[in-house]
Formats: C-alpha cells, structure tokens, sequence
C-alpha cells in the first residue's frame, strides 16, 4: 500500500472488504485514511442508499471517518442523478412510469422518495426497481413474482450488482444475484453501480486517469469497473478471500490470475506503517 501511495494522487475505495468486514471497521482504516489525507481519496459503493441514508445508516454505525473524503457516491446516488441529468435514456424513461414492483431491505426509502416512484405490487407494476436483499431473505417468493413479470416483459432496474453481502460474519445473497436470475429467465435488467461506468464518471469525471487507482475486493465489480473506466486497479485479498470464501492466499492467488479479470496490484490490505 505504501508504494501505491507515492505512485498515485487519487484514490477510490471500495468500502466492505477494504475498510470494513460488514460489521465493524478495520483497526488500521481510519489511521490509513489520516496519514494519506493530502491525497484525492473518494468513496465508490454499490449500495442502494442516497449518500445521506449511506453516511446515516453505514458509516456512522462503524465510525469511518468520512471526512477524509473528497467525495462519496454510491449506486442509488448515481441513479437519482442518472434520472435527474438526462431524461431521454433509457433508465430514465423506465423510472418516469413511477409504478414500481420495489425489492428493498427498507434501507432505502429516501431514494424511493426522490424518485417520486410508486410501490405497487407485481400485477400493477410497470417496471421492477432491485435495490436490496434482507439477510438470510427467502427469495423463492420474489422469484415466482419476477417469473410472471418476465413473461410481460417488465423491465428492472437494479443499483446494486453485487451477489453477495455479509452480516454478523455470515454471506448471503445480495440484490445482483435476483437480478441474475431475472436475466436468466428471459427478463431485462438495466443496472447502476460497479461496473458499470456511469457510477464512475459521476464521482470523478474530472479526474488525471493515470493517476487515478481504485481499491476494491471484487473482480466482477472494483476491478472490472477500474478496467472499463481506464484507470489503475488493486485488489484487497483479505477482503478477496473473505468475500469468496477461501482460506490461503495462495489458493486466492491461484483463483486470481484463473480469472479473466486480473487487477494491477494485489495488497494483503490497505495498512501501512
């Protein structure tokens, strides 16, 4: 991590895996954010939440510092601008229908209110709007209601790729995998978040790429979206491993470069000394 620090001056980090395990922050997070606060360091997350119900429900909880950040954006903030920038795309124009089959944890209500969508059950929706997953959520039921909907061709937007999340140690399905499914059974899914680069060019189009490295414990998600944005990538492998369960480093490592998706750098985590 410290070489990376004096090769790059912008820094984007994912948050679970690299500043916190889903439950409490990493013992060396804050100390690292402090030390490297000269840096352009922003917040890049594929959480459903508007910044403030992120900073409100997330961070607080775990005491991240979030002042050493230049910028946060997460999935549900890059729609709402998405929708409020451009009227005419496709996302857009889905969401103006404002009937919405809504699957939420309910951490999400302030987005839902921005947006001026309408919950209404699946037989009157007009589109599916897949924004978070309970943990441990029963999802036969959602999926026997999203069937019926593919077959009407009900578009979904969903702001969080993400399979998997973490509570109390445990992982269970995210949001992404129910969208996954949908797209297996013939449905359309539209998504937001990484890797997708509208989330990327909302927080730092103005950004020197070469100087530009995110951090994140997803090849699918922080490096793959780091790739198609142009900018440098390295992966967190405690995070890594955690996130897909193995045990040795040298099993992660061997998982790693089997993956079409490979990261400029590996790093243990993001403490230095």
């Amino acid at each position: 991590m410290q070489s990376l620090i004096n090769k790059y001056d912008f820094f984007l980090f994912d948050q679970w895996g690299v500043l916190h395990d889903g439950d409490k922050l990493y013992k060396f997070t804050n100390n690292t954010l402090k030390k490297i606060k000269n840096k352009k360091l922003f917040l890049i997350s594929n959480t459903s939440q508007t910044i403030s119900e992120f900073k409100s429900q997330t961070l607080k909880k775990i005491n991240l510092k979030f002042v050493y950040f230049k910028n946060i954006i997460t999935a549900g903030e890059a729609l709402y601008k998405t929708v409020k920038k451009n009227k005419k795309n496709i996302i857009s124009k889905i969401i103006s229908k404002k009937k919405a089959f809504i699957i939420s944890n309910g951490n999400e209500k302030n987005l839902i209110k921005k947006l001026k969508i309408k919950e209404v059950n699946y037989n009157s929706s007009k589109f599916i709007l897949s924004l978070s997953l309970k943990p441990n959520e029963n999802t036969i039921k959602i999926m026997k209601n999203l069937k019926i909907l593919a077959q009407r061709n009900i578009p979904m937007i969903c702001t969080n790729p993400d399979m998997y999340t973490f509570f109390k140690g445990n992982r269970y399905f995210q949001i992404g995998h129910v969208a996954n499914s949908y797209e297996k059974l013939g449905g359309k899914v539209h998504y937001i978040g990484k890797p997708y680069k509208d989330i990327f060019s909302s927080l730092i189009n103005k950004l020197i790429k070469k100087k530009t490295l995110i951090i994140g414990d997803n090849l699918k998600t922080d490096i793959l979206g780091g790739k198609n944005f142009g900018i440098k990538t390295a992966l967190a492998l405690n995070g890594f491993k955690k996130l897909n369960q193995i045990k040795t480093n040298k099993l992660a490592i061997k998982h790693i470069l089997k993956n079409k998706i490979i990261p400029n750098y590996i790093i243990k985590d993001i403490s230095i000394s």
